[in-house]
């Protein structure tokens, strides 16, 4: 866990959360299936995470090429 994410841990967001949120920042536009890699996260997992992030405003999402 670096920096960012002990940080948003210690503001009560989720492990998880300030896992994906910390990728997002690294990645920017990217598919579920990318920060899944990227975290360690299983896929279905990250989108039910995503969808709870959504929920909350911290994350969005786009649809490009029907992806």
């Amino acid at each position: 866990m670096n920096t960012l994410e002990k940080e948003l841990f210690e503001l009560g967001i989720p492990k998880d959360e300030a896992n994906i949120y910390v990728a997002l920042i690294d990645l920017g536009e990217s598919t579920a299936s990318q920060i899944a890699q990227r975290t360690g996260i299983g896929r279905v997992n990250t989108y039910q995470i995503l969808e709870r992030m959504i929920h909350k405003g911290i994350a969005s999402f786009i649809i490009t090429n029907n992806v």
